[in-house]
């Protein structure tokens, strides 16, 4: 791991143990649980964030399933999700600390399935129309420059969550990536359900600015409002207009 991941890996550590001490302390008042649970939250998802390539992508993938259900949790099994994705990502830098921190091209994190020119000629449109910004796109395919969905004041192009969001629900539909929509079981009601991998998009893309990486929560709840859901919608409808 390299020496900003790993200072940011010890930060991120330094505030959980904090945490984790105030909790543990004998004068903790269980009516700060609230802002506790929030205070981890943001580690975990943190961890998540800036992470995601260390870790595997079967554990990826279950570290992101507990997301769903984790108001319902207690602190405790809180503390114990966030010490196992810290475990991990020690054990996994320690095993292969060169190849761990390499750039991967976008096709890769976006588990792109059509060919390259296809994705390159998708983000240039895209940047025509005002989706995106990038300064190299030779660079964005790489994986050296990340390409920023643009905030717009005004239209059904306002939100960039919603736009992000649209974009990935095209290219799932068109089987131009894979593993974007996944099925999984209700642990409440057992049912067959459709989840969203929300990391896909914090990964690949920033939101509104350079270095101001999308937040996996604020998507994973804006994909879930109804009229949130009907604005993506029609978005899907214009960009079937400008990319198929």
């Amino acid at each position: 791991m390299n020496k900003p991941a790993t200072d940011e890996l010890n930060k991120l550590k330094e505030k959980f143990d904090y945490h984790v001490l105030m909790y543990n302390s004998p004068g903790y008042n269980s009516a700060n649980d609230f802002k506790t649970k929030e205070y981890l939250k943001w580690i975990y998802e943190k961890l998540l964030l800036n992470f995601n390539t260390v870790l595997s992508a079967p554990k990826l993938s279950v570290y992101q399933s507990r997301l769903s259900t984790w108001e319902k949790r207690g602190i405790k099994p809180q503390i114990k999700f966030i010490q196992e994705i810290f475990q991990d990502v020690e054990d996994s830098c320690k095993q292969s600390p060169t190849n761990k921190t390499k750039i991967k091209p976008l096709i890769e994190k976006i588990n792109w399935q059509a060919g390259e020119d296809v994705l390159r000629t998708h983000l240039e449109k895209l940047k025509d129309k005002k989706f995106i910004q990038y300064d190299n796109i030779d660079a964005v395919m790489s994986g050296d420059e990340i390409a920023v969905f643009i905030k717009h004041n005004t239209g059904k192009l306002k939100s960039s969550q919603n736009n992000a969001t649209a974009l990935f629900r095209f290219w799932n539909k068109n089987k131009l990536i894979t593993d974007y929509i996944f099925n999984t079981t209700n642990q409440d009601t057992g049912e067959a359900e459709e989840k969203e991998s929300h990391n896909y998009i914090c990964d690949a893309f920033y939101r509104e600015k350079k270095e101001n990486p999308f937040n996996y929560g604020s998507l994973k709840n804006n994909a879930k409002d109804p009229q949130r859901k009907h604005n993506i919608d029609n978005i899907i409808i214009h960009l079937e207009s400008i990319l198929i």
